[in-house]
């Protein structure tokens, strides 16, 4: 889901990556839509952090 979402949200990636930390509640969204609100935002965010070290 995680993929899913920077592949919907490209833009949003790439200002994550480039510093820009309010990008990632752009990211955490497109994966909470995907999932219909069943994950967990936390985990998410701990993957997003994860894959972008």
């Amino acid at each position: 889901m995680v993929d899913a979402a920077i592949a919907a949200e490209p833009g949003a990636w790439q200002k994550y990556c480039s510093g820009e930390e309010k990008a990632l509640g752009a990211l955490v969204g497109a994966v909470m839509k995907s999932s219909k609100g069943k994950a967990d935002g936390k985990v998410i965010t701990a993957l997003l952090q994860a894959k972008r070290s």
